[in-house]
């Protein structure tokens, strides 16, 4: 489907300056549209990207993130980052803020009205190009896309391209008025590097090909680091069993009841760790000072409530780790089950057997690219406790198998998290590589 009407006419008919060449500009990258690293998968997209810009380009490149939240977490995260070549910026501003204002009247107006960012102007002009690396913003996952298109109609203005970088797109048909501005868009973008094969296949079947390629997710180039005992707050046990569960669940299993998904999730974790004889250890990925989003939050109560309905040990890993470090202390457990996408990935990427708790195509195709087929991915109607401890339990008989075939595919999949590296050379230098191919 190509996009009609007049949304898709806006969004295009803005005349396209010329854009800066890559050699007339340092090597410096605008990292944009990304969450906070409280959000350690938000966190996983940035230390991998920059191994695959640094293996492309060269340890002296820089980059500035730009965090969509408060100016004040921009300013946190800036205070303890560990990559020297990264600075932050924030994206948003607070309440009634002149610059708050102004974007309230652009979002109004048309998304095609660059906002004013007028601190992101000197990156801007350092940079060679920026890198939209949310994952999956454009997509309905989380509400209209709105503010994304309105920050690439700024970057443009600025004569910067825009690649989508590591990215799940779509599905957009279920508001059709999204779907007739943004196709339109993703054509106009430099380039769609995307992550796994749903959202590949829906942007091939909407006619959308010239600009895309097909790499993996930059998390997969991040390498994990094991942290101490001290670090972590708590002794792992050997043959541990991981799992994670988010309260963003709660849409799919409790019609947003945040305490009866508690229950429903102690359940499981009661029956895993009586089915397997294991222990279990809850693993949290995304923290949040607000509670709905805020993964150790839900996996302490979890444990609390499972720990009364087993006797084998249910443990919750409650340490503020990195990234790296969740990487590290999931490479530790003989198998893994989780619902942030990015923790299983964590997993995968560690050749641990792994069962993914799906609600989003994202996952899927997640699985369909590591594995073929959809066996380890479990739907929200299958996420009962006897169904996933029978599928814990088969990771577990079947784990030498699934480590071999890990083993396999793993690096394959990483080198094409590096190969976005190397298309991404040829896109900024005015190369011709054939996007929509696998």
């Amino acid at each position: 489907m190509k996009g009609s009407g007049s949304e898709a006419s806006q969004a295009t008919e803005v005349a396209q300056p010329k854009e800066r060449s890559a050699s007339h500009c340092e090597l410096h990258f605008l990292l944009v549209g990304n969450g906070p690293y409280a959000n350690r998968g938000c966190e996983a997209i940035v230390r991998g990207t920059m191994a695959i810009l640094r293996k492309q380009f060269g340890a002296a490149i820089t980059a500035t993130v730009c965090t969509y939240g408060p100016p004040e977490v921009a300013a946190q995260q800036a205070a303890a980052e560990v990559d020297p070549g990264i600075s932050h910026l924030p994206l948003t501003f607070r309440r009634w803020s002149v610059q708050w204002v102004l974007g309230q009247i652009a979002k109004r107006v048309s998304p095609r009205f660059p906002p004013f960012w007028s601190g992101l102007t000197p990156a801007l002009a350092r940079s060679c190009v920026a890198l939209q690396v949310g994952g999956d913003n454009y997509s309905l996952d989380y509400g209209s896309p709105y503010r994304f298109i309105a920050l690439d109609h700024l970057i443009w203005f600025h004569r910067v391209p825009v690649c989508l970088w590591g990215a799940s797109i779509g599905p957009f048909d279920a508001d059709p008025a999204v779907a007739r501005a943004m196709l339109p868009h993703l054509e106009r973008s430099k380039a769609l590097f995307i992550r796994e094969s749903a959202s590949f296949e829906y942007l091939c079947s909407h006619g959308i090909r010239s600009n895309v390629f097909r790499v993996s997710d930059p998390a997969f180039a991040m390498e994990g680091a094991i942290p101490t005992a001290r670090r972590t707050g708590l002794a792992i046990p050997p043959h541990v069993v991981g799992l994670n569960f988010s309260a963003l669940m709660a849409k799919y299993l409790t019609q947003g009841d945040v305490q009866l998904l508690v229950n429903r999730c102690a359940d499981i974790v009661a029956c895993v760790a009586s089915r397997t004889r294991r222990p279990v250890l809850l693993v949290p990925h995304v923290f949040s000072r607000k509670y709905q989003r805020d993964d150790r939050w839900l996996l302490s109560r979890i444990a609390v409530s499972a720990s009364s309905r087993t006797c084998q040990k249910v443990l919750c890993l409650e340490s503020d780790l990195t990234a790296a470090e969740i990487k590290g202390v999931i490479s530790q457990c003989d198998a893994f089950a989780g619902a942030r996408m990015h923790a299983t990935i964590a997993s995968l990427s560690s050749f641990v057997p792994t069962l993914s708790f799906a609600y989003s195509a994202k996952s899927r195709g997640l699985n369909q690219d590591v594995f073929g087929c959809l066996e380890f991915c479990l739907e929200p109607d299958q996420l009962k406790p006897d169904v996933v401890a029978a599928g814990i339990a088969d990771l577990l008989a079947n784990r030498e198998g699934i480590q071999r075939h890990l083993r396999y595919r793993i690096p394959q999949i990483t080198d094409e998290a590096y190969s976005a590296g190397r298309l991404l050379q040829d896109v900024i230098d005015g190369g011709k590589s054939a996007g929509a191919q696998l």
